[in-house]
């Protein structure tokens, strides 16, 4: 859990089991590794589950929107770059 502001919070899971590299406290910045991507969830294939949420307590935390500085919408074959956009379920979204 990363807290970047008061009442909001990242979560990032299924991470590879003991890879992560910062500590509890740590200040970290965009683009710094904090740990590799794996399955330690409940799947069969690397993934990453990511959320962004109003407090660091899982069980009474809301779920809020989060929204990519800049990404690549990927529909029907067709790439469509977008900025400052928020994702629907279903879509496919690429960095590149």
């Amino acid at each position: 859990i990363i807290e970047h502001r008061p009442n909001e919070y990242s979560v990032i899971a299924y991470l590879k089991q003991n890879s992560i590299v910062v500590r509890v406290g740590q200040r970290v910045t965009q683009g710094e590794v904090i740990a590799q991507c794996g399955n330690s969830g409940n799947s069969l294939e690397p993934s990453l589950h990511f959320h962004l949420q109003d407090s660091p307590i899982m069980n009474v935390a809301k779920g809020m929107k989060f929204y990519f500085e800049k990404a690549t919408l990927i529909r029907n074959g067709t790439r469509e770059s977008k900025q400052v956009y928020l994702p629907v379920m279903g879509e496919r979204v690429s960095s590149e």
